[in-house]
């Protein structure tokens, strides 16, 4: 690595990737004519909350204003241009920084349009571009498709691709309304924190799975594990690879494999099942999943269990190197990478409208436990033997 004054690291010597520094140092750099890394600027203010709190931050750089707004020197006027241009960059994305418009608008009221920071802050804050949160553009109140009457549905009822597309929405909405500093104040305790709860719907999606296949009529059970199978393949379709996922680990789990109905499944069914098991194939770390994710465009929706993986990974990473004393700038590098993947999710767009009638029936579905799923089927399976050993016994008595 080369080093900078002892202050700031860079990737290579002939190279402008910063991977480490004092804090001051690296603030600076963001307004350095001489510096040339273009992605820097948006990394460090996206991340800033792991070095720096926000309050800070801001304070700096109107320090740095203030110091060189009223200067005729032209490399003040640089500085000046730079910071202002910085504030932008920040203002442009303020819907992901929620808990800091407060404070903002806190500070421009103080300052007032007498001082030059104030004005321009005042003028920042009042841009009609700007944006204070992001748009979602779902119509709440869909209506329910002509097959389905307004009653108490059941799973039968709908048709897979109309809980697909329900399904798909609400994990959409969950996703949307994630912003970096939930991110970096995760914490696994705090089941209403957005990230938390799509973390908690993939249990809820696994055993709903089972749950309506163990819960169902006999007659009826072969045509409610079509139906999930064909539910999980819609869900896919859309590019819903999170609740995909969780569809189709309820389907893989030991209990439900051993219910003995795969056998009155239809070879249209079974083609599926097949096509769902070579996606999900867990060699190669999902290597099929991983590589169809790549390839993905917009809209879709990656797996939280895969992007809280790579969370858990940066969380890992030291936020300063000991032998140097120098803040980790890859920590902040990383975490933009990480950022991209949740803004693939919560920037696509699916044209699907929220319909309340299925809305509540995914809301309020009955979900068993793993241990009275198992319970349910060492039932259905002793049942079957008790019948099979009743019919062998009267057959020997003909």
């Amino acid at each position: 690595m080369r080093v900078l004054s002892n202050s700031v690291q860079y990737e290579s010597d002939d190279g402008d990737i910063v991977v480490a520094g004092h804090l001051n140092d690296l603030i600076e750099l963001l307004y350095s004519h001489n510096f040339l890394d273009p992605s820097y600027c948006d990394i460090f203010i996206l991340g800033h909350q792991y070095i720096i709190d926000s309050d800070s931050f801001f304070r700096k750089l109107k320090s740095v204003y203030d110091a060189n707004c009223d200067s005729s020197d032209s490399e003040a006027k640089l500085i000046t241009m730079r910071v202002v241009n910085l504030f932008k960059k920040w203002m442009k994305i303020a819907y992901l920084f929620p808990d800091m418009l407060p404070m903002f608008f806190d500070c421009a009221n103080d300052l007032g349009v007498g001082s030059t920071w104030g004005r321009f802050l005042t003028k920042s804050l009042t841009s009609s571009g700007l944006t204070l949160e992001r748009k979602l553009q779902i119509n709440e109140n869909g209506i329910l498709p002509s097959y389905l009457k307004k009653k108490e549905l059941e799973f039968l009822d709908i048709e897979p691709i109309d809980l697909a597309r329900q399904i798909t929405i609400s994990d959409y909405i969950l996703y949307s309304k994630i912003n970096p500093s939930d991110l970096i104040e995760y914490n696994s305790n705090d089941s209403e924190s957005n990230i938390q709860k799509l973390a908690d719907s993939v249990k809820h999606l696994s055993l709903w799975a089972g749950t309506e296949i163990v819960r169902s009529k006999k007659k009826v059970r072969p045509a409610v594990l079509s139906n999930m199978i064909c539910l999980t393949h819609e869900v896919l379709a859309m590019q819903n690879y999170h609740s995909g996922l969780s569809l189709f680990s309820g389907l893989c789990s030991t209990a439900i494999q051993k219910v003995p109905c795969w056998k009155y499944l239809n070879k249209k069914t079974l083609i599926k099942w097949k096509r769902l098991n070579e996606l999900m194939d867990v060699s190669g770390n999902f290597s099929a999943l991983r590589k169809e994710l790549n390839n993905a465009q917009a809209p879709l929706l990656i797996p939280i269990s895969i992007l809280l993986h790579d969370l858990n990974l940066l969380n890992e990473m030291p936020y300063i190197y000991e032998d140097t004393d120098l803040l980790n700038f890859c920590k902040l590098r990383t975490f933009k990478g990480l950022w991209d993947s949740f803004e693939k999710c919560s920037e696509s767009h699916y044209d699907i409208d929220l319909i309340p009638d299925i809305q509540d029936f995914l809301k309020y579905v009955v979900v068993f436990s793993e241990e009275e799923i198992d319970i349910k089927v060492d039932i259905m399976l002793a049942e079957r033997v008790r019948k099979r050993k009743k019919s062998l016994f009267n057959s020997s008595k003909r």
